[in-house]
């Protein structure tokens, strides 16, 4: 039988908010060997992801 997402999501992600360094979120990234990361305003709610590609998007300048 087909899991579903519940199974296999990560139930209490590390987040970071919209104003948190880029260093910050390239070493927890590469510390937790993770692709990305759930942004979150100051009341937790879900603002976008950030991820490898937008870094590496942003440091080559495409």
């Amino acid at each position: 039988m087909a899991k579903t997402v519940a199974e296999v999501m990560t139930r209490d992600p590390i987040v970071v908010q919209p104003e948190t360094p880029i260093k910050e979120v390239i070493k927890i990234i590469a510390e937790q060997s993770i692709s990305g990361l759930p942004v979150v305003n100051e009341a937790g709610k879900l603002v976008g992801v950030i991820s490898e590609t937008d870094l590496l998007w942003q440091e080559t300048g495409v």
